[in-house]
């Protein structure tokens, strides 16, 4: 029986060593070395017009899953126009946003980025974007040119304001004018609770490029409503309506 213990007890204990130094070669038996890894959260192959600023959501990772806090992103981005840039963000929270603007010509942004976090290296990631030519303000055009209504009733006329594709610019300030004697009558902006009225009025154009006024004319006979509108680039275009009231 003694010699049987001591055989099983050697064993156990060589097992036990064994397992304790944990077959490594790197010395003190330590756990590996924690991963970095870096991904799109949101924000990948990304269309908007030049000028534009998108956001680009990371995620920076351990090998655990937690959040890589104070990790920091280096970047690399290529324009269409053949320049280059170098920033670096610095991770201080879960969801790391780039704000990155497309200001450098039209076409592709090759945008290249890598984390380091506590001397290790994550993978690189390669994100594209592109730029698409900016909406230019080439026309006003009436959606009715020769409205008509009754004197002490509201007449609606609109416009939109068309780029060089035809689609319509959100968020042009197109300005309305009563060019001919008025009589007292005005626009204004809104048919029931409007914020100005004035033979002179400046409406914005709304999502799809629509702007819109409603005439209250108080003498009978035809009117001359002159609507313009300048670009952010200075291009001036303009439109006429006329409008009959009986």
């Amino acid at each position: 029986m003694l010699i049987r213990f001591t055989v099983v007890f050697i064993a156990i204990l060589a097992a036990f060593s064994y397992q304790g130094c944990g077959g490594s070669s790197g010395g003190g038996g330590g756990a590996p070395p924690s991963t970095v890894v870096l991904a799109v959260v949101s924000g990948d192959n990304q269309t908007a017009p030049e000028g534009s600023t998108i956001n680009i959501v990371l995620s920076v990772k351990d090998q655990s899953g937690a959040d890589a806090i104070g990790a920091v992103i280096d970047i690399t981005a290529t324009f269409p126009n053949g320049g280059s840039q170098n920033l670096s963000l610095t991770v201080s929270g879960p969801a790391p946003t780039l704000v990155f603007g497309l200001n450098s010509g039209v076409g592709t942004y090759n945008i290249s980025l890598v984390a380091t976090f506590n001397g290790q290296t994550s993978n690189t990631l390669q994100v594209t974007e592109t730029a698409t030519a900016a909406a230019v303000l080439t026309a006003l055009s009436a959606v009715n040119s020769t409205p008509s209504g009754i004197v002490g009733n509201l007449i609606s006329m609109a416009v939109t304001a068309n780029d060089q594709s035809g689609n319509g610019i959100p968020g042009q300030l197109v300005r309305w004018q009563i060019t001919t004697a008025s009589g007292g009558s005005t626009l204004q902006d809104d048919p029931t609770n409007p914020t100005v009225v004035a033979r002179t009025i400046d409406v914005t154009t709304d999502s799809t490029g629509f702007a819109t006024v409603h005439m209250l004319p108080m003498i009978t006979g035809q009117f001359q409503i002159d609507v313009a509108a300048v670009s952010a680039t200075g291009t001036a275009v303009s439109a006429t309506l006329s409008v009959t009231v009986n």
